[in-house]
């Protein structure tokens, strides 16, 4: 059921942070609703539940 997220270079989430940072407008909300986006439907890095 639970399969294992792979592992995530420092460096890549160091680079999300990054420009997560840049582009997040909106406040709470849109940073929320990126981060939802891009951890867990595009990269996923976290599964749902975990979100």
């Amino acid at each position: 059921m639970n399969t294992p997220q792979p592992a995530v270079s420092l460096r890549e989430a160091l680079l999300f942070w990054l420009k997560l940072g840049f582009i997040s407008f909106g406040g709470p909300a849109g940073q929320i609703a990126l981060m939802h986006a891009e951890l867990v439907e595009r990269r996923r890095w976290i599964s749902e539940k975990r979100f």
